[in-house]
């Protein structure tokens, strides 16, 4: 099978300034390339949504996407407009990251997604598979937001649909959230 891979609309981690992992605009093509080749060689689960971790020296081509708060001070914060929210993120500093990961959807995966709409689907084409998110960290795998865990729960992923997950599994799910937002903060570019 030949793989095409497609770009989210919500993933903005290749443009000049964006909220998260940000992809050295240098090196942009190398990344689309890897992640093309890890895909290539993954067995993606019967869902069609995987979280794929890369290797091979992407980790000098991404800037992390989060921080540490140690230190943190009003003046190390920026509101930014994410996803039609204003939200507070540290402002970047421009580290690479030691862990580099893709969240990656099938084509049909992606197209069933709640919050993708027709404009999306014409767009992506015909792309076989989707890079819905690049996840860059400085720290320990990143998690969820809270928001984004919360939107969920509302609809917006038809993997937290009822019977998906067991009560439990939601309930240490949002533990690690909260252990992870508490030591670490998404950043973004001012």
């Amino acid at each position: 099978m030949t793989i095409k891979l497609g770009i989210s609309g919500v993933c903005k981690a290749f443009d000049d300034a964006c909220v998260g992992t940000r992809v050295v605009s240098t090196q942009r093509d190398f990344v689309k390339c890897a992640i093309a080749d890890a895909l290539a060689s993954f067995n993606m689960p019967a869902n069609g949504q995987s979280f794929i971790p890369l290797m091979g020296g992407i980790c000098e081509a991404v800037y992390s996407g989060d921080d540490t708060r140690d230190g943190l001070t009003a003046k190390s914060i920026v509101v930014k407009e994410w996803r039609g929210e204003l939200m507070m993120f540290a402002r970047r500093r421009a580290l690479p990251a030691t862990f580099v990961a893709a969240i990656v959807y099938t084509r049909e995966a992606y197209f069933t997604d709640p919050e993708v709409d027709e404009a999306e689907r014409e767009r992506l084409g015909d792309a076989t598979h989707v890079l819905v998110a690049l996840l860059g960290s400085r720290g320990p795998k990143p998690t969820l937001s809270s928001m984004r865990f919360v939107r969920n729960l509302a609809g917006g992923n038809v993997s937290f649909a009822p019977g998906q997950r067991s009560y439990e599994d939601l309930v240490t799910m949002a533990k690690e959230i909260v252990a992870y937002e508490t030591s670490w903060i998404t950043v973004a570019d001012a």
